[in-house]
């Protein structure tokens, strides 16, 4: 290890020490890194979010808008500010719902397309019995698309007469827009997997599987279901859930063609069923690794569990304990949502804590490609974050371009409420300089010693930021002025960063 001092010059010397903590609450979100919503009076819960390119959050869910009755919700998509506000310039007042007299309209994921119209899956009830796919695309100011669907924006795709839901979706290069869940079969408690392709305008694309979409059911006894999928780079189709099987919650992982045949190259003829644990929740994919985040029975209740599959289908034995990560936080831990980072590192969130309806709260954890917990998050590697003294959960997560930590659910205030929180992060995501500072000096480069100095001809703003990236992307250290300090940091190549002014400039230093 070499000492490298980052030293700040101007007219007189400037420095800075304070490392970045992972995984704290960022205190510029709604001033404590907490914000709540309450769109209806009962049942708000957030189920998916994505980022926007100008860093506002699009959130899909339900709550009790326009329903009075029982336990029936809205469809709901909102927007929030970058400060944790509702965006009220988005749809109506920062919200859209959708409502059915047949009961609940649910949102359960979302994607933003390239143009910035948003799309959303979920489920319809036309009665309380019957339930089908939905899927809703808005323009990026949160009206209806009249170019999808029935001119409303809104494409609704019966599968069977039971109980229909699109758990997830998938955007295709060509428009084309992928959904994966469950369909119940008539009559009885048995459930099919199902794998649905639409064309762009909403319309189901009879050249996938049978008539637009395939069904998967292990056995005429059995109970699957689809809750999270992924697209190769091939076009191939990864989609994972579980599977009730003689009363066994079984994990299930099944791979596709890209016109919706079951691929018999995946796993065992396309299908991984296992115990390692017991249900997906969600998949992120890095590369060949697939990520699977959910949890596993045990004797009290559940463990958290995170798996690693390849994209043919076989576990990674390398990863963690013979391929799975476990953890026991409290009798109940799930991890539901989960997402990369640039530099490989897998961050889950989900809920822990009692059983049945007692006090659960959103956690986050991450680990390393490795399936070892990271132990420079948080602190040792998680945190449990407490909202109120209820139940609590968080339904998923993404990451900012500056690399911040949004994650979201609902939490039992008086009623449950939406819930957003963001955290700080040591990964820069992206880091090209939106402008350069012309008289801004770094020597000696390449560092031959231990000084490395950082010189400005008109001085530095007093809030200047200097931040020090490897070349994952990953924060190594960070500094503020008006501090003294060092960092410790093996040779290599680095990119420095410099914020002073509301003006960001980048260079390459090695060492």
């Amino acid at each position: 290890m070499h000492k490298l001092y980052l030293l700040l010059a101007a007219c007189l010397l400037i420095n800075t020490s304070a490392h970045a903590q992972a995984g704290a609450l960022d205190v510029t979100f709604n001033s404590d890194g907490i914000a709540s919503l309450s769109p209806g009076s009962l049942q708000d819960v957030v189920y998916a979010i994505a980022i926007q390119s100008d860093q506002k959050t699009v959130f899909t869910g339900v709550a009790r808008i326009t329903s009075t009755t029982g336990f029936t919700s809205d469809m709901v998509i909102g927007r929030l500010k970058t400060d944790g506000s509702l965006d009220t310039t988005f749809a109506n007042n920062g919200i859209y719902n959708l409502s059915s007299t047949g009961g609940s309209i649910f949102g359960y994921d979302m994607k933003i397309q390239p143009d910035g119209k948003i799309v959303v899956c979920g489920g319809y009830s036309v009665t309380a019995a019957n339930t089908d796919f939905i899927v809703v695309r808005l323009n990026a100011d949160g009206t209806p698309d009249t170019n999808f669907g029935g001119g409303d924006g809104i494409s609704i795709v019966q599968v069977g007469s039971s109980e229909d839901y699109a758990y997830d979706i998938e955007l295709l290069p060509n428009g084309n827009i992928l959904l994966a869940g469950a369909s119940s079969v008539p009559g009885f408690t048995y459930k099919r997997g199902v794998v649905m392709r639409m064309l762009p305008d909403g319309t189901l694309d009879n050249t996938f599987g049978t008539g637009g979409y395939t069904l998967l059911q292990l056995g005429a006894n059995t109970e699957d279901s689809f809750k999270c999928m992924s697209v190769l780079a091939s076009g191939k189709i990864i989609a994972a859930g579980y599977s009730y099987i003689n009363n066994n919650e079984n994990l299930l992982v099944a791979g596709f063609n890209p016109n919706g045949t079951l691929d018999t190259n995946f796993a065992v003829n396309g299908i991984y069923s296992g115990t390692n644990i017991n249900q997906a929740f969600d998949m992120a994919v890095d590369g060949n690794a697939v990520y699977l985040s959910g949890r596993i029975s045990n004797s009290g209740g559940y463990d958290l569990g995170l798996s690693c599959l390849d994209t043919t289908g076989t576990l990674n034995t390398s990863f963690g304990s013979g391929g799975t990560v476990l953890a026991n936080y409290n009798p109940i831990d799930a991890a539901l949502g989960i997402t990369i980072q640039p530099d490989g590192k897998i961050i889950c969130v989900g809920t822990s804590g009692q059983g049945g309806f007692g006090n659960r709260d959103m956690f986050i954890t991450r680990y390393l490609p490795t399936g070892v917990i990271d132990l420079t998050f948080a602190t040792g590697g998680y945190t449990i974050i407490p909202v109120t003294a209820n139940f609590e959960e968080a339904n998923c997560v993404a990451l900012q371009a500056d690399g911040k930590i949004m994650l979201a659910g609902f939490a039992s205030f008086t009623n449950n409420d939406m819930v957003f929180i963001r955290l700080t992060n040591d990964l820069a995501v992206g880091l090209s300089a939106n402008s350069e500072r012309s008289d801004i000096a770094v020597y000696p480069v390449p560092v031959t010693g231990s000084t490395l100095w950082i010189k400005a001809s008109e001085g530095f703003g007093s809030t200047t930021l200097v931040e020090l990236f490897d070349l994952r992307g990953s924060r190594v250290a960070t500094h503020e002025t008006q501090y003294t300090g060092e960092l410790i940091e093996p040779s290599g190549t680095y990119t420095l960063r410099i914020l002073s002014d509301g003006v960001e400039t980048s260079r390459t230093i090695v060492k």
